[in-house]
């Protein structure tokens, strides 16, 4: 069984777009051509095959800083969980 890979967004952390998905590619290890932007995040949650939990804290800080991209952010994690059985969302 494989091990679950844990991918953190805590909002105190995040402070711009550009720290979001250098967050999110490093901690899934994506390859350097990532396209660091939401619909290619969609891209790997859709595709990805194995046990992913995206916990998600400190969100009124996240929406301070990200507006609206927290908003869509949080739709997109919600829409790839709820296709892909492989991805557990925590959000706190």
């Amino acid at each position: 069984m494989d091990s679950i890979l844990t991918l953190n967004l805590d909002g105190t952390v995040l402070k711009s777009k550009e720290e979001l998905h250098s967050t999110i590619s490093w901690q899934m290890q994506l390859p350097d051509y990532y396209g660091r932007n939401l619909d290619a995040f969609w891209d790997v949650l859709s595709a990805w095959n194995k046990p992913l939990l995206i916990k998600v804290t400190n969100i009124a800080q996240l929406n301070d800083c990200l507006g609206e991209y927290a908003q869509a952010l949080l739709e997109l994690l919600h829409d790839a969980a709820e296709e892909n059985s492989t991805i557990t969302l925590d959000i706190s």
